[in-house]
């Protein structure tokens, strides 16, 4: 599964000089003309969530300007892909309720690793449009894992259920880059040989690590998420919020967050 790169003149340009921490390069995907579009340009605007980070890309089925930047207009990064189901848990393998979004993240995961944006970055995080991610608090959870094959289980909940144990929830994903050259250099044929057609695309993505030997380093401190570890949005060390639909709700939340 692979789409062209597209849109990189667009994308920004890693700073000349290495952060003091660990640098992280952050993407979102994005449905167009949508609510995810609403809440990924006024992101923009305030300079926060993926456009915080050292580096960042919006990718999306269409090229679309966002907005100003701190170095010109900011477009997302186009990667054709197919209509996105939703799932019914339970049928036919079926393993979410959510979206069957895997395809669409498989094709943006190859694009970004055939880019060469994440060389020189010691972590990736996927952040969902509507959770308020906050990446100044992300170094306290990951400086210890710096050079080292690892990702980030952030929900102990129906530890049961496969895969067995702490689980990945979507919101916000962080690999470090060692454990995404995993991915790249070979694990993507053996992951995208999986029978992942049900599945939403974090179980892809946690079955994939498990499966090219990534250990997992659960951090069940990192989202608040009404879905697994609800945690008000003043909770001083949550990298992230989940969910907030709308503009009004996410803002409420930011602004509550950076108060602190």
């Amino acid at each position: 599964l692979d789409a062209g790169v597209a849109g990189l003149a667009e994308l920004p340009r890693r700073p000349a000089v290495r952060p003091a921490g660990p640098s992280l390069f952050c993407f979102s995907v994005m449905k167009p003309h949508s609510g995810e579009q609403t809440l990924i340009e006024f992101a923009l605007k305030k300079r926060t969530s993926i456009f915080k980070c050292d580096d960042f890309a919006v990718i999306s089925n269409k090229k679309i300007n966002l907005g100003p930047g701190d170095k010109g207009d900011v477009y997302t990064w186009y990667n054709p892909t197919p209509a996105v189901p939703t799932g019914q848990l339970g049928a036919n393998g079926v393993t979410t309720n959510s979206y069957l979004n895997t395809q669409v993240f498989i094709i943006a995961w190859n694009t970004l690793v055939k880019s060469g944006m994440l060389e020189g970055h010691d972590f990736v995080a996927k952040a969902d449009p509507d959770a308020v991610f906050l990446p100044d608090r992300l170094a306290a959870h990951v400086h210890a894992h710096v050079g080292k094959p690892v990702y980030f289980p952030n929900c102990n909940l129906f530890a049961g259920a496969p895969p067995v144990g702490p689980k990945l929830f979507g919101a916000l994903e962080v690999y470090s880059k060692q454990a995404i050259d995993k991915y790249g250099d070979g694990g993507r044929e053996k992951c995208e040989a999986m029978n992942w057609h049900g599945w939403g695309e974090d179980y892809f993505m946690q079955v994939c690590m498990m499966s090219l030997g990534v250990p997992a380093a659960p951090d069940f401190g990192l989202v608040g998420d009404h879905r697994c570890h609800y945690a008000p949005c003043t909770d001083g060390q949550r990298v992230a919020f989940h969910p907030f639909k709308d503009i009004a709700s996410y803002d409420k939340c930011f602004q509550t967050a950076i108060s602190r």
